[in-house]
């Protein structure tokens, strides 16, 4: 098994710019969004090879062309009801990168819901940072966002969502982490205000794929990652058991309750049971 990567920097590659395509291979693994018209460019040219494209919203008919989806809006909603769970206030944010990015649009409407599921009353504050890599901004926003009341700001920025690194340790406040582990990203000066981070398991994703490719079945379209399917998930940040607890309680109940049949209409689009 022969394996080459690229890592891309730029907001939309082009193919000159990944070498590995003019060679010839048996299948080809991106991840983002930002990868789907050079991979179907790619695609269309070579029916012989499978294309895996992770974590993107993009739609094709191509039979040698898989897109792994995740769902952003569930994504949102669990970060919504672990926030709503540890504020304090009943005010809490959402951070975003770019607004017209439809993933983020997902997770913010997730958030809400997640939100107000737990208080009614809840007021949530939304601002944008209007690029992935400017984290000095997210300082900023979080900050104002955090004297205005808010008690948990989720971030979901890209690279500049480390900026609510250093917001959360002046205000001493809590944020819930987006993606990744904010848990092994942040300073030690800054996690003690991780309440969670909210998560794509993109190793799953990735690794079930090739598995199916050299099983010989793999399949094109689309594939849903979920709750229910561990496509995504929540992450404890550093705090104590104790502050822990009612938002441990609230993803237990929605866990347990993953199953039943009656969901409004909002959750039963997003896959999300009340």
């Amino acid at each position: 098994l022969k394996l080459s990567s690229y890592i891309c920097r730029e907001k939309q590659p082009h193919k000159e710019d990944v070498p590995q395509l003019e060679q010839k291979w048996d299948f080809i693994v991106a991840i983002g969004d930002n990868f789907s018209e050079v991979m179907l460019e790619d695609a269309k040219k070579h029916p012989g090879t499978k294309y895996i494209l992770v974590d993107s919203y993009k739609k094709t008919n191509l039979n040698n062309f898989k897109v792994v989806e995740f769902n952003n809006r569930e994504l949102g909603y669990l970060a919504g009801i672990v926030a709503a769970s540890a504020s304090q206030t009943g005010t809490v944010g959402f951070v975003g990168g770019v607004k017209e990015v439809p993933a983020l649009q997902e997770m913010l409407l997730g958030y809400t819901k997640g939100v107000t599921t737990i208080n009614p009353q809840a007021v949530v504050l939304e601002n944008w940072v209007k690029n992935f890599n400017k984290p000095k901004k997210m300082t900023d926003i979080a900050k104002k966002m955090y004297d205005k009341n808010a008690d948990v700001i989720f971030a979901a920025a890209g690279n500049s969502g480390t900026g609510i690194f250093a917001a959360a340790q002046e205000k001493k406040k809590l944020f819930i982490g987006c993606d990744g582990d904010a848990v092994k990203a942040a300073p030690k000066t800054a996690q003690p205000y991780i309440l969670a981070s909210v998560t794509k398991n993109l190793k799953q994703a990735v690794f079930t794929n090739i598995q199916s490719v050299m099983n010989g079945d793999f399949s094109a379209g689309t594939q849903k990652q979920n709750f229910a399917n561990k496509g995504v998930g929540c992450l404890k940040g550093t705090l104590t058991e104790d502050s822990w607890q009612k938002p441990s309680q609230a993803l237990f109940d929605f866990e347990a309750q993953n199953d039943l049949q009656q969901e409004d209409a909002f959750l039963k689009e997003s896959g999300v049971k009340k």
